[in-house]
């Protein structure tokens, strides 16, 4: 995947984002998701083309890391709540990556989507039922990590 940034970007601190939509969704559903996310970013911030179920987002000019955590919540309420007219909600899960020094945007896509997938699993582990404890093992959290 090749992707250019704007020419006028300042990538002195920039992040992507990853958002995976879980629900029954449709094409039209898929374009609501879209469009809220379009109008929650800033100027200069732009989607990127991913898969049916997710969204790929561009932020530069970010100040530091807690922004970079702000606008991953920005984005994930953007889509929470009801897509369409028929009151239906979906879930997300967002996962995201600071561009390091001299990295392309697609590289830090990857990673972002990597994160995704982890939080989206770990998520599942906690939703799925309770499984008895095993004499000798030990039952623990799961940990995500920012890549």
């Amino acid at each position: 995947m090749t992707i250019a940034l704007p020419p006028d970007t300042d990538p002195s601190w920039a992040a992507t984002f990853v958002l995976g939509l879980d629900g029954a969704l449709t094409s039209d559903d898929y374009a609501a998701a879209v469009q809220r996310i379009q109008r929650a970013l800033r100027p200069g911030d732009h989607v990127v083309p991913m898969d049916t179920r997710t969204i790929g987002v561009h932020c530069t000019s970010l100040v530091n890391e807690r922004e970079t955590d702000a606008v991953a919540g920005r984005l994930a309420d953007a889509v929470r709540g009801p897509v369409t007219d028929d009151v239906r909600t979906y879930g997300v899960c967002v996962g995201s990556a600071t561009l390091r020094d001299g990295e392309a945007m697609a590289g830090a896509l990857h990673r972002a989507a990597e994160a995704m997938r982890q939080m989206r699993q770990a998520r599942a582990g906690l939703l799925a039922p309770a499984a008895p404890d095993v004499p000798g093992q030990r039952s623990g959290g799961s940990a995500l990590l920012r890549r």
